[in-house]
């Protein structure tokens, strides 16, 4: 089947959300915390609204109640932080934002931000699952007290008993590197309301326009029907496309409010810091070797495997839409694990998980077990035994 897209984006003619031109369209751009952890002490946008060019500036207090942008619970149970479009309060990550500036052009908007006078104060906090789960750890969210957000635990065979037999054991750890996919387009977003329809119509920079679409609908209170989303040509996505994000939500916000299009394109510097990071995980394994089998030497019945797994890719509640993986369910069949680390069979299974809520540095350093990315972040540990056998409409493109 012949390819019919790339001629457009091989001459320059692709429609990206930074290439539609809606009339009268604003410019939001967020003011964003620089701490992972920090109290707002005081917040004040008088100079920031007589900022030439300003429309309005919006905080926390604007936005009145707005549906919780929807997460994943990693397992049945799973403690879920708040994850508000603007910070009041206090900040959980960095680069959370704690206001958003509109105004005639992006060059405007930045300015405003500028001119925002906002107040931290810095509070404590703890930087990887061990330290968060530690006695005595900082609190980092009200909803869990030990910085726990899930405990799934399941046993299947007799893995004890593989490890207890065995002539040898043989550990490795595995560090795998932290990532952040990069695409050539940063992420966007183009709102505007039709007050005489009732209709919202979003141009948007995302893998899951569907998944969107939905999302918007019930935070905003609006009949799905009522609700359009358009990908136009997506500049790269790597996984991170999904959402929804809080930008995607606000700019729909203030289009309506304002009832004029509203856009929001992140910068490559915003981008890395807000976007959603994966991988990070670390592994330790260990494996029970009988006698008379050498680990790396002649072929032989394996005996079990027993692994301690602690992912730190992706976001949790206080951070980003997405997380990683745990197993949530028993073994089926033969004893096959959630998420196993490869082909095979386990007769005997036992799995530990713990999903730790930590802060860091990087809002869109999400961890992907995780983004409690961008600051606070989420992390999972896991240990699997294996025992014996184991085996737009109105948008148009500027010039």
């Amino acid at each position: 089947m012949r390819r019919r897209e790339d001629r457009a984006l091989v001459t320059g003619r692709g429609r990206f959300v930074d290439d539609l031109a809606v009339a009268g369209v604003l410019h939001l751009t967020l003011a964003r915390s620089p701490h992972a952890h920090a109290r707002i002490r005081s917040l004040d946008a008088t100079a920031a609204r007589r900022t030439p060019g300003v429309v309005a500036v919006f905080t926390a207090e604007d936005l009145g109640q707005i549906g919780p942008v929807p997460l994943m619970r990693l397992a049945p149970g799973t403690l879920v932080p708040e994850y508000p479009l603007l910070a009041a309060g206090v900040v959980r990550a960095q680069g959370v934002p704690v206001a958003a500036v509109v105004a005639d052009s992006s060059y405007a908007a930045s300015d405003g931000v500028d001119r925002l006078a906002v107040e931290y104060e810095p509070l404590g906090g703890v930087a990887d699952p061990d330290g968060a789960l530690a006695a005595g750890a900082p609190q980092v969210v009200p909803v869990s007290r030990d910085n726990r957000a899930l405990t799934v635990a399941w046993r299947h065979g007799d893995p004890d008993r593989a490890f207890r037999d065995a002539a040898h054991r043989v550990t490795l750890t595995v560090q795998q590197q932290r990532l952040c996919g990069v695409p050539l387009e940063p992420r966007g977003a183009l709102a505007r309301w039709d007050a005489d329809a009732g209709e919202l119509t979003v141009w948007t920079s995302t893998q899951a326009p569907f998944r969107i679409r939905a999302s918007l609908a019930r935070m905003l209170g609006l009949d799905e029907a009522r609700v359009r989303v358009i990908a136009p040509d997506v500049g790269g996505g790597f996984g991170v496309k999904g959402g929804p994000y809080r930008e995607e939500v606000l700019v729909a916000w203030v289009a309506r409010r304002l009832g004029r299009p509203v856009k929001w394109v992140s910068t490559r510097a915003e981008d890395l810091l807000t976007t959603n990071h994966g991988r990070g995980g670390k592994s330790t394994g260990a494996r029970p070797v009988p006698a008379g089998i050498l680990p790396g030497g002649a072929r032989g019945h394996r005996v079990g495997r027993r692994v301690h797994h602690d992912p730190a890719g992706g976001r949790l509640p206080g951070c980003g839409p997405s997380g990683s993986r745990v197993p949530d369910r028993a073994p089926r069949g033969r004893g096959r694990a959630g998420a196993p680390p490869g082909p095979g069979r386990a007769p005997a299974t036992q799995s530990h998980s713990e999903g730790a809520l930590s802060l860091q540095d990087g809002d869109g350093a999400g961890v992907r077990l995780g983004r409690l990315r961008r600051p606070a972040r989420s992390h999972a540990r896991r240990r699997r035994l294996r025992g014996p056998a184991a085996r737009p409409d109105g948008a148009t493109r500027p010039g």
